[in-house]
C-alpha cells in the first residue's frame, strides 16, 4: 500500500498530495461481486466455450432468450 495512515511524520492528506492522488480515492471502498454477477460470469464462460464465435451482441441475445435480462455492456465487460 502506498499510503500508510500510521506514518509518524506525514499525514494522510500530505501523502495523497505527494502521490497526486485525491484523498477521496484513498477512502473509497470498492463494491464487491454480487452472486447474480458471479452466476452470469460463469454461464457466459460456459457459453463462450460452446460458441466461441459469438460476439457480445449474439451472446446478449442468447442470454435474454434464456431468461436473463442483461445489457450488452455487461456482457462485453
Amino acid at each position: 500500500m502506498l499510503i500508510n495512515p500510521e506514518h509518524a511524520v506525514l499525514s494522510v492528506s500530505r501523502q495523497c498530495e505527494l502521490l497526486e492522488l485525491p484523498r477521496s480515492t484513498y477512502y473509497v471502498q470498492p463494491a464487491g461481486k454480487t452472486s447474480l454477477n458471479l452466476e452470469l460470469m460463469v454461464r457466459l464462460d460456459e457459453e463462450e466455450s460452446r460458441h466461441p464465435l459469438y460476439g457480445y451482441r449474439k451472446m446478449t441475445e442468447y442470454r435474454n432468450e434464456c431468461g436473463y435480462q442483461i445489457n450488452r455492456k455487461r456482457v462485453s465487460r
